[in-house]
């Protein structure tokens, strides 16, 4: 098709346009751009509509000033879609469904980086900024790469409803259940095929990289056909029955020690099949201000000396602040995000 001819199709039918695999990246992008621009009007009226009902009584409140706060940020982040400071290859927001692009596709690349978040993501994770941070530093100007923050299929956790609370028992358990890593797996593998068709995506060097469950997720992809050059887990999660690694990709762990980790010592997380004791995976384990030094006790005496053995560990909040740590781009992360760099350039 000719310029004009893709151009009365992207406005004629953007909603499918938005979400057809094989579609270029930035075609798709702007037919998003069209339906953000559309349901602007959508989201003004449920804001509006969620003001003249508000309840009474201190908890619904709670709840209701819980659920506009969210509706404005929703709200906040499509007008920047719209306006195009902002890319969205998929924006499904009535399944929860949502992959933003970020780099500048327009410019010449040679890498493409996959970024797949961790349990309890949804659309909000995305609405506030708090999913894109790493995909965001490796794909900063100059850096000669594009990449896509994925989430195109079913989360462990996550809500669809604005203001809907999240059940953290049902997230944790759906995130050692091996057929939803399988299934959204599949579905990630579905999309490398649709940007592949993209000869300049297909040209590139392919990075994935999955923090936390995100590396179930990415792994399973792997199992229904998707491959990459380079695989790195951010305190990834574990990785489904029937994974093998490749020998033509490269596997890399990096992390702090985390709760997950701690989990994964104890044999509490993907039956055992995690990357940091795997062989594929080269692994890197960062100290952070959050360690501490803790004592494992080796009697049950009580009156017991000091034990002589110690191992490196977090405690209290550090824990999950070590988690999310190595996904950010916090000074503190400095050298890990440098180390991970140094390894997509060998």
């Amino acid at each position: 098709m000719g310029e004009p001819q893709q151009t009365a199709l992207v406005l004629g039918a953007a909603g499918a346009i938005g979400a057809l695999g094989g579609i270029p990246p930035l075609a798709r992008a702007a037919a998003n751009r069209v339906n953000a621009t559309r349901a602007l009007t959508t989201i003004d009226e449920e804001i509006r509509s969620a003001e003249e009902s508000r309840p009474s009584g201190a908890l619904r409140e709670e709840v209701f000033a819980d659920h506009l706060e969210k509706l404005r940020d929703e709200r906040t982040y499509v007008a920047k879609v719209a306006e195009g400071s902002v890319q969205l290859y998929l924006w499904d927001r009535d399944r929860g469904h949502i992959v933003e692009m970020v780099g500048d596709f327009t410019k010449e690349y040679h890498r493409v980086i996959t970024y797949t978040p961790g349990t309890f993501t949804n659309m909000q994770s995305f609405y506030d900024g708090s999913v894109q941070e790493a995909a965001k530093w490796f794909t900063g100007e100059n850096s000669g790469a594009v990449g896509f923050v994925w989430k195109g299929a079913e989360f462990p956790g996550q809500t669809r409803e604005l203001g809907k609370p999240v059940d953290t028992f049902v997230g944790i358990n759906e995130a050692n259940a091996q057929q939803l890593a399988l299934d959204t797996g599949s579905a990630l593998a579905a999309f490398q095929d649709g940007i592949r068709a993209d000869p300049r995506i297909d040209g590139s060097q392919s990075i994935a990289m999955g923090h936390s469950w995100g590396l179930a997720a990415t792994t399973g992809s792997e199992v229904a056909g998707a491959h990459y050059d380079q695989v790195h887990s951010l305190a990834g999660a574990w990785m489904p029955q029937g994974w093998d690694a490749d020998g033509d990709t490269g596997y890399h762990h990096w992390s702090y020690t985390d709760f997950l980790s701690v989990a994964q010592d104890f044999g509490l997380v993907g039956e055992g099949n995690v990357p940091d004791t795997d062989p594929a995976f080269t692994s890197t384990i960062y100290e952070s201000d959050e360690d501490s030094t803790i004592y494992i006790p080796t009697t049950t005496n009580p009156w017991a000396p000091t034990p002589p053995g110690e191992i490196r560990s977090a405690s209290g909040a550090g824990l999950t602040e070590n988690h999310t740590l190595i996904a950010t781009q916090e000074d503190k992360n400095l050298e890990a995000l440098l180390d991970m760099r140094a390894r997509m350039d060998r």
